[in-house]
């Protein structure tokens, strides 16, 4: 089974009323168009500043959030894991502390090659569990590609809540919504010091490992704000703190 499926649909960026758009797009071609990127396929790249907003449609792999084939007892990631060639890397910039909010949601009629015939165009699923992981930093190149199954970024499994992925070596971990109530449909809303993220986007279908209908569409949706002054440094190093204690925890026995 072909699981190099890449969406060519990065769709345009969409305006919120009284917002503006700063975003570019790289295509997984160019990588080097990340800044600080050598050859790590991210598959599109948003500047965003306080008020902005970039929206666009994909697709990703309905089970690779934490795949049920991946399910074994892995002496560092657990049984909790991702498939990192089946899912979507997404870089972005925010070029001042802001409020972010995310929605990712199961949409119909996004259009992908079909596994048996690369030439031709089927719609993906509309059932996506969407779930992410949010990471602060961008990798700037893959792992040996030899460590990966057909993976363009190398080290084929990830940790899809922590810090633990070994052949992720420039990202920490910032949070995840794994979507355990399995709607159509997430939103989270984070403050971020200015910085470069690297989000990952998967799906979370529950159930045993179904191989009909592999590839689910979506809608994605970063809006951002300004943090609320006075409280911009406050609210920042509060967050900073949240994700400090996170790390910890999840480093102790109780927190894993």
């Amino acid at each position: 089974m072909n699981f190099q499926i890449r969406s060519s649909h990065i769709a345009a960026f969409a305006c919120l009323t009284g917002s503006s758009v700063a975003a570019t797009i790289a295509p997984p071609s160019d990588p080097t168009s990340i800044p600080g990127v050598v050859d790590f396929q991210y598959d599109s790249y948003y500047v965003l500043g306080g008020d902005h907003v970039a929206q666009w449609s994909s697709d990703t792999d309905a089970y690779s959030w934490d795949h049920p084939m991946l399910a074994s007892a892995d002496p560092v990631l657990g049984e909790q894991t991702g498939w990192t060639h089946l899912t979507r890397w997404v870089a972005f910039t925010v070029t001042e502390p802001v409020v972010l909010s995310l929605r990712l949601e199961a949409v119909a009629g996004v259009m992908i090659p079909d596994q048996n015939d690369p030439g031709n165009l089927i719609a993906a699923g509309d059932d996506l569990v969407p779930a992410f992981t949010l990471w602060s930093g961008f990798e700037a190149q893959r792992e040996d590609g030899s460590l990966g199954l057909n993976n363009p970024n190398g080290g084929h499994r990830w940790d899809n809540d922590g810090d633990l992925t070994t052949w992720m070596d420039q990202l920490t971990y910032f949070a995840h919504d794994g979507n355990e109530a399995a709607a159509a449909s997430l939103e989270r809303t984070l403050v971020l010091p200015a910085g470069d993220y690297t989000m990952n986007i998967a799906g979370h279908k529950p159930g045993a490992f179904d191989p009909v209908g592999l590839r689910d569409g979506f809608t994605a949706t970063l809006a951002t704000s300004p943090v609320p002054e006075p409280g911009a440094a406050a609210l920042v190093l509060a967050t900073l703190g949240a994700g400090l204690l996170r790390r910890q925890r999840k480093g102790s026995p109780e927190g894993h």
